[in-house]
């Protein structure tokens, strides 16, 4: 369970990634992070009413800005973005990483690629520098019937073998035969 964000405001302003918090003076969720699902509304002919069926989860994608309020922030941020771009570029498949936001908990978004990296702002009111970063979610393929498994063999199959067995013993015992003519 997550930490109450009552008794500690600042709990959600750390996401982390791979177990370490993401650095910056404040990580700022500014979009994204939603579950949603694709559902389909059918109705058969001759019937009252119709029902839904999900066809599939979207995948979630949430962009931060990290806000840097002094140089040390800004330096750590610059340390991690080149790391980051690496992961991003890597192929075919880029760098997944294991993913934890306290205000996204329930949405159970447990593994993340980086997606896009934004340019550096600087708001002059503030003096504070900022980057955006998205994430879009990762999660294993899995084939859609459900994973394969193997199974055991039918009755039938196990008869057939027993039977091309027997076949090939016959087989056998008739070329012996043959043999001793």
């Amino acid at each position: 369970m997550a930490a109450d964000p009552q008794e500690n405001p600042t709990v959600y302003e750390h996401p982390t990634l791979e177990n370490i918090p993401i650095p910056g003076t404040r990580v700022v969720r500014t979009q994204g992070g939603e579950r949603s699902m694709k559902v389909e509304q059918q109705q058969q002919p001759g019937f009252a009413g119709a029902f839904t069926t999900v066809k599939i989860e979207d995948m979630a994608t949430i962009t931060y800005r990290i806000d840097c309020a002094d140089k040390p922030a800004r330096d750590a941020v610059k340390a991690w973005l080149p790391a980051m771009r690496a992961a991003q570029k890597k192929r075919p498949k880029p760098t997944s990483f294991s993913f934890y936001d306290p205000a996204l908990e329930h949405n159970e978004i447990k593994s993340v690629i980086v997606q896009l990296i934004g340019g550096w702002d600087h708001n002059e009111k503030s003096g504070k520098w900022s980057v955006a970063i998205t994430f879009a979610e990762s999660k294993k393929r899995v084939p859609v019937g459900g994973a394969a498994s193997p199974r055991g063999k039918t009755e039938i199959e196990k008869k057939i073998e027993e039977l091309n067995a027997a076949n090939k013993q016959l087989q056998k015992e008739l070329a012996d035969m043959d043999k001793g003519k």
